[in-house]
């Protein structure tokens, strides 16, 4: 009996060990724990800030290509008036130098012309530009065949 009374001492013991080996590792691992979420918990701060100042320029770099594209637009809009502007101002240089190679009997008749078109008489044709009667008629009869 002394021998079982003694292997149930000797049982009670390496359990009563186990169960202390048991309790600190959980203890140990409880700290580490501990230590661990300590240790990192500054860590996912420092990432979350991170995160949001990425977001942030993401937003920003979104911001910046549609203000980009905007430019580009109102630029090749602009190339296009500027293109429409430089046409208009050829063809003003083509009708000045074209109104310069004009002698001034053809300006003359020209404006003789304009008043025919708008209902000018023989008398008026003569009055206003100074032009005989015989050459009055001529135009008036030249532009009413038209």
């Amino acid at each position: 009996m002394v021998r079982t009374a003694q292997a149930i001492t000797d049982a009670a013991q390496v359990s009563a060990k186990a169960v202390a080996e048991t309790a600190a590792e959980k203890a140990a691992k409880a700290a580490a724990r501990k230590e661990t979420q300590t240790a990192t918990e500054p860590v996912i701060a420092t990432q979350q800030k991170l995160d949001e100042q990425f977001s942030a320029l993401e937003k920003t770099q979104q911001a910046l290509e549609q203000s980009f594209a905007e430019l580009r637009q109102q630029q090749e809009a602009l190339q296009a008036q500027q293109k429409s502007l430089q046409d208009m101002q050829n063809s003003l240089e083509e009708r000045q130098a074209d109104v310069e190679e004009q002698t001034p009997e053809s300006r003359f008749y020209q404006r003789a012309a304009k008043l025919v078109e708008k209902g000018a008489s023989v008398e008026d044709l003569m009055k206003d530009c100074e032009i005989p009667r015989n050459e009055a008629e001529l135009l008036i009869s030249l532009h009413r065949r038209d």
